[in-house]
């Protein structure tokens, strides 16, 4: 469970190490996170965000990752047909090549225009295309 509520949570944690308490403790309460936050809580008291209506039941939330790094808004995305790549077209003028194990950015490309889709072929090439008409087919390599 710890590993799914960083995992989930990274894209916050790793620019921001300090809301990690403050995340676990607005965990819900019967939740190992909320529960041990709780007790570093008793033994250093430390100001902190209340939530007032934080649901009690832990619901197990369908997010298991964020991909952060596109600088403009993500208008296609698609999984390479062995589950292993993600791959995400932005309005920022690239193409980026995430692990989908991991949530790392392996590789970006930058195109002419905002991407408007991307799609990625049982071969392991990417297809993809911009506003201005450019058609890119790339080949992840080393992967």
């Amino acid at each position: 469970m710890w590993e799914r509520f960083i995992d989930g949570h990274s894209h916050l944690f790793t620019p921001h190490p300090e809301y990690f308490f403050q995340y676990a403790l607005n965990q819900s309460s019967d939740t190992p996170m909320a529960q041990g936050a709780g007790r570093q809580l008793e033994k250093r008291p430390r100001p902190y965000l209340r939530w007032l209506n934080k649901p009690e039941k832990w619901v197990r939330s369908p997010l298991l990752r964020t991909l952060v790094g596109h600088s403009g808004w993500v208008q296609s995305v698609a999984v390479s047909t062995d589950n292993r790549w993600v791959v995400s077209g932005s309005e920022d003028n690239t193409i980026k090549v995430w692990n989908l194990a991991t949530g790392q950015n392996v590789a970006t490309f930058s195109t002419k225009g905002e991407v408007l889709m991307c799609a990625c072929r049982a071969t392991g090439e990417i297809v993809a295309g911009d506003e201005i008409g450019e058609v890119y087919i790339l080949r992840l390599e080393g992967g």
